[in-house]
C-alpha cells in the first residue's frame, strides 16, 4: 500500500495521483473502481486519473495506461481535475506526506 499520496510518473504524461483507498473512501466518498466496479479495500492503492476524473484499482490503472492517448484538448480539464483533487488532499493535510 502506498504510504504517501503522490503524483504518478508515466510515459504519456497523464496527471495521476496514487493514494490508499482509505483516502478515496474518506475524502472523495467513493469506494469502488470506476472501470471494473470492484469495491476498493482500504488496504489497497487506488489511482485517480485526472483526465477522466475517475478512480481505478491497480489492475485497471495498468490497463488504462496501456491503451490511453493524451490529447492536447483534454489538458485544461485534466489540470483542473488534478488541482481539485490535490487541494482536497492538501486540505486534509494528506498530500505528499507519510500517512502510515
Amino acid at each position: 500500500m502506498s504510504r504517501k499520496i503522490t503524483p504518478v510518473n508515466n510515459k504519456q504524461g497523464f496527471q495521476i495521483i496514487v493514494m490508499p483507498a482509505l483516502a478515496q473512501h474518506t475524502l472523495f466518498e467513493k469506494n469502488y473502481c470506476d472501470l471494473c466496479g470492484k469495491q476498493t479495500d482500504v488496504n489497497e492503492d487506488v489511482y485517480y486519473e485526472a483526465v477522466i476524473d475517475n478512480f481505478y484499482c491497480e489492475k485497471c490503472h495498468r490497463l488504462y495506461l496501456s491503451n490511453a492517448t493524451r490529447y492536447k484538448s483534454d489538458i485544461k480539464y485534466e489540470v483542473e481535475n488534478f488541482n481539485k483533487a490535490r487541494f482536497k488532499l492538501e486540505g486534509a493535510n494528506w498530500w505528499n506526506i507519510r500517512l502510515f
